[in-house]
């Protein structure tokens, strides 16, 4: 299952990498300090991993066994797995290394959110919301089918054992397993 960043971490993952490379916080707001922005150039994932990434992460070096020089990774939808790792690396600051050389705040702004965009959008055209294992019902779920089936209501309570609850559910599936106690009831 992807993972994919909330807003607002990436908000401030833009903050904190704008104020990390010395950026000024005001400098995005317009000289009346809050008039409409210019609209910003296209971004181009392309000529960014090119300038910043592929001289380690190629074919050849495949610094961290990773190499981005196959063109058909320029589309973050496609590779949603590689593009959160990258994400990840390059807004925490870990990436580019140090020494090396770094985009400009407002450009790594908009790299950043036009993969971030590219990914949820992408999600929400395909979601996958993972998979969930067999499991028993629980005392409630259980209940309510022997109602639904059978038109009998029953008292599960005093019928079944206690549930497990597993972070406060009592419905999550790794933790309702079906038990020998469980059987014989």
């Amino acid at each position: 299952m992807v993972v994919h960043f909330a807003r607002t971490a990436a908000v401030v993952a833009l903050t904190w990498a704008g104020l990390a490379w010395g950026a000024d916080p005001s400098a995005s707001l317009g000289a009346a300090g809050g008039a409409a922005r210019q609209p910003a150039p296209e971004v181009d994932l392309r000529a960014f991993v090119s300038a910043y990434c592929a001289g380690c992460h190629n074919d050849r070096l495949r610094t961290g066994g990773l190499s981005l020089a196959d063109p058909a990774l320029a589309n973050p939808a496609l590779h949603p797995e590689l593009w959160e790792k990258v994400l990840h690396k390059v807004s925490t600051g870990q990436m580019p290394p140090p020494r090396q050389a770094r985009p400009d705040p407002a450009m790594l702004g908009r790299i950043l959110t036009d993969v971030i965009n590219t990914l949820d959008r992408a999600a929400e055209l395909r979601p996958e919301p993972g998979r969930v294992g067999a499991h028993r019902l629980n005392r409630t779920e259980y209940g309510n089918a022997v109602r639904d089936l059978l038109g009998v209501t029953i008292d599960t309570s005093a019928l079944l054992l206690q549930d497990e609850a597993d972070d406060g559910f009592d419905n999550v599936a790794a933790s309702l397993a079906l038990s020998p106690a469980h059987l014989e009831r």
